[in-house]
Formats: C-alpha cells, sequence, structure tokens
C-alpha cells in the first residue's frame, strides 16, 4: 500500500532542505573557497579569501516557471536587503533555482544588464502593478514583497545589490546534481558510488551544531581521503572459491550434466562430487555482485579460450599414450585437474575457479572436448 503525505506532511520541507544540502556539497568541490556555510547568511554561502569568490546562494527547487512576479525573486531580494546582511563580504548574490523564466518575463537576458538596468526591469515590473492593487487592504503576498524590496529608502542599497544579482535559472535538480557528483568521484566503482555518496552526506549533515553549520575546505578534503580509501577502486582479482565436495542432493540434481556424463564415460565416478562442486562454485562465481564484475566476464572469457587451447595441446599428447582408453584418459583428466591454474596478468584465479571453467567447457558440445582419449 502506498502512503501518501498530507497537506500538513513535512517531506516536502525536508526534501527541499536535502536539496540545499546536495548543492552545498557540490560546492565543496570547487576550488576557491575557505569554507561551505549553511544556513548561515542564507542557504548556502561559500567564503574566500578572495571577495570575488565568495558567494552567497539562495537555492530553490520550483518547478512554475519564475514569472516577473513570482515571489521567489522578490522574497530572495528582500532577504539580501535585511540590515543584518552584509552583502559587503559577497562578490555574487545568486538566485539558485531550477525555474525557467516565464515566456512573457522582463527577467530574460538579466546576468547580462548593469546594475540600473537590472533596476529599471524591476521598477518596469512594479509599476505594472496598479495603484488601486497597491492600496487595496488586502495585498497578494508578491505585492507585498515588491512593495519593500521596491521602497525609495531601499533604492541605493537595492541597486548596490543589484551589481552581485545573478539569476541561474534551470539549475540541476536533485538527481542532476547526484549525476554531476557522481562524476567527480575519481578512481570510485559504480557499485561503491552510492555509499560514497551517503558518506560525504553524513559528514555535512554532522557538521551541524547549535552555532553554525560550516565545512571548511581542509576537514571537507580529509573526509574525501578518508572515504576514498574506503570506497577506492581495488586492483582487479578473481574471486576466492571454496573447496568442496557437492552434497547428494546436488549431485542428483546435475546428473544429467554434460560434463558429468563425459565423466562417466571414462569410468571416473569417484570424481564426480569434485567437479560438480568446482562447477557449482565457478557458475556461482559468474552471478556475484563483484565492484568489478564487467571486467571479470571479460578476464573469464580470456581465461576460457587460454584454457581450452592448453586442453587440446595436452588432449593432443594424450593420444600418443599407448595405454587402454581408460587408463590414458583418466590420466588425462588427472592431468588437467593438477595442473596448476596459470597466471592472467600476473593474477592466479585459484584451482577452483579452473577446474570448475574446465567442466564447463565439457559441459558446452560446441567444444567438441571430452575426456575419452580415442
Amino acid at each position: 500500500m502506498e502512503i501518501k503525505h498530507t497537506s500538513n506532511s513535512a517531506l516536502p520541507t525536508i526534501t527541499a532542505f536535502h536539496y540545499q544540502v546536495l548543492v552545498a556539497l557540490y560546492e565543496c568541490f570547487s576550488d576557491n573557497y575557505d569554507s561551505v556555510w549553511i544556513e548561515q547568511d542564507g542557504d548556502v554561502s561559500v567564503l574566500s579569501q578572495n571577495v570575488d569568490e565568495s558567494k552567497q546562494t539562495e537555492v530553490k527547487d520550483y518547478s512554475a516557471p519564475l514569472t516577473d512576479n513570482h515571489e521567489n525573486l522578490w522574497n530572495t531580494l528582500k532577504n539580501w536587503l535585511e540590515p543584518d546582511f552584509n552583502h559587503s563580504i559577497y562578490g555574487r548574490l545568486i538566485l539558485h533555482t531550477t525555474q525557467s523564466f516565464g515566456s512573457q518575463s522582463l527577467l530574460k537576458g538579466w546576468n547580462e544588464k548593469n546594475a540600473e538596468e537590472k533596476y529599471d526591469i524591476l521598477r518596469k515590473i512594479f509599476s505594472k502593478r496598479t495603484s488601486e492593487g497597491i492600496q487595496e487592504e488586502k495585498k497578494p503576498k508578491s505585492l507585498m514583497l515588491q512593495i519593500e524590496v521596491m521602497s525609495s529608502a531601499n533604492e541605493e542599497k537595492l541597486k548596490e545589490i543589484l551589481k552581485k544579482v545573478i539569476l541561474n535559472v534551470e539549475s540541476d535538480n536533485s538527481d542532476e546534481i547526484k549525476q554531476k557528483l557522481f562524476s567527480k568521484f575519481t578512481g570510485i566503482p559504480d557499485a561503491n558510488r552510492h555509499a560514497y555518496m551517503e558518506g560525504l552526506i553524513g559528514f555535512v549533515y554532522a557538521n551541524i551544531n547549535s552555532k553554525s553549520w560550516s565545512i571548511s575546505k581542509k576537514n571537507f578534503n580529509d573526509k574525501l581521503e578518508e572515504l576514498t580509501a574506503l570506497y577506492h577502486k581495488q586492483p582487479f582479482t578473481f574471486p576466492q572459491l571454496r573447496v568442496r565436495e557437492a552434497s547428494e542432493e546436488e549431485i542428483i540434481q546435475y546428473d544429467g550434466k554434460l560434463f558429468v556424463k563425459k565423466i562417466k564415460d571414462i569410468e571416473y565416478d569417484d570424481k564426480i562430487p569434485e567437479a560438480v562442486g568446482d562447477w557449482i562454485e565457478y557458475i556461482n562465481s559468474l552471478n556475484l555482485e563483484l565492484d568489478e564484475h564487467p571486467t571479470f566476464i571479460s578476464k573469464t572469457k580470456e581465461y576460457q579460450k587460454l584454457l581450452l587451447r592448453r586442453f587440446k595441446n595436452q588432449y593432443d599428447n594424450a593420444l600418443l599414450d599407448n595405454d587402454s582408453v581408460i587408463k590414458r584418459s583418466k590420466r588425462l583428466y588427472n592431468n588437467v585437474m593438477n595442473d596448476p591454474p596459470f597466471l592472467l596478468d600476473q593474477i592466479n584465479p585459484g584451482s577452483v575457479y579452473k577446474n570448475g571453467m574446465m567442466h564447463d567447457i565439457m559441459d558446452d558440445d560446441e567444444n567438441k572436448t571430452k575426456w575419452r582419449v580415442e
């Protein structure tokens, strides 16, 4: 049963806040900063010794377009005009929103305008609100925000702020930011990237305290080093398979397999439990959720070709033996099974892997292989 959140649910608020945290995390991967702050001067603040590199970002995830009268813009401007907000420590003030501009919006081309041109855009938008609307007792929230922002008392400060205001529209949503973060996890296998991401997000949340919420570049880099050591790409190795004999149930289950029949053909039934055990371990290894699964499959195909070539040479040598068919067939079987596995790229796959693969080769009639030497 699916549970839907009610109008009183905190889920939308939590989701929006998590989006803000993802934006802050992404900022931590940039070069020119000393610390990233969350909920200090606003949503996300990036501080650097160079004021031009410092920025304060309001982070919004909306689906509706950014129209001229949308509260998102006007509320953000109002926040930047607050007396306790010191815009002088920032070189940029950014509205980071997933919204696109409304089709008729005067805000299009905003970032190419100077402060006077930006102020003129705001003035034109505000002038479209009728004087009757301003005089109404019950005003819409957007109009109330516009009246406050465009107050003559704010004009000088507003123009100073507008020099720095950038509208980043159509910004990446949460999933898109995560994908961009994944691309920064160099050397981390795909299977480990979600755990790596969770470690970083947990680190960001863990930096909150009763007075502040900030991440220094040094602490972030230390965390990256710690998580990278834990989740980084290890050199490829073959999985270690256990040595075991098949159970009676397994022997019965796989009695009809072609590789089992070929062992019976040389009257070597006492070898069947070991053979079935090796084969099961080998087949199971192909289904393991390995970090390097594509590499493992590729290496397996390469190893199989080399093993099949070696077996054909061993079989040809066995044909030179003058013993009976059964004796030389059993001798071939023993030699192949007891041969140490050869290395592939200086990696030893282990005897169970090698022997299990040999039985799997026998199980494929297209390989035209058999133990019976005749």
